[in-house]
């Protein structure tokens, strides 16, 4: 099931124009009556994690103020949002400290591969795959490419 609408030319992820319906990237419906923030799975915690990103002081105010957090331009695993399941781990990955940044994160279908496994992806690619995020074990690491998937619960100098 692709991400888009069906209407013809339509790339829309929110509400389209043209069908007049919404399209939730958490559960993936393409005609769905409601927004990710109504949908079932994202209320009911279904695929969730707390989870925690480090970052400077400007980026963590950009993000307490906006409350929405979006993937980088690159990484690791490509442009995604990197997430730790703890603070302390947070330390050892994060390129840029001083803010942690709590948030709910739907993870949904994880795809789990060790840092040698490691290949670029977008959300789309990734979506072709199967998959909703990424778990890259030996560096308990996370990655989600999509900022509907991320959650922003309070933002906190380190």
């Amino acid at each position: 099931m692709g991400l888009y609408c069906n209407a013809r030319g339509c790339q829309n992820t929110g509400w389209c124009k043209q069908t007049r319906q919404h399209f939730c990237n958490i559960c993936k419906s393409r005609n769905s009556d409601h927004r990710r923030i109504d949908c079932p799975n994202w209320r009911t915690g279904q695929g969730m994690g707390t989870l925690y990103h480090q970052t400077d002081g400007p980026s963590g105010a950009a993000i307490q103020a906006s409350r929405e957090m979006f993937p980088g331009t690159g990484g690791r695993l490509g442009g995604a949002i990197y997430f730790a399941p703890d603070i302390p781990t947070t330390d050892r990955l994060a390129h840029r400290k001083g803010y942690v940044v709590t948030a709910r994160v739907f993870l949904g279908r994880q795809k789990v591969i060790s840092s040698q496994q490691a290949t670029q992806h977008t959300f789309e690619s990734l979506r072709r795959e199967g998959y909703d995020s990424v778990f890259v074990q030996d560096r308990n690491e996370y990655a989600v490419f999509h900022k509907d998937h991320v959650k922003v619960m309070s933002v906190a100098k380190r």
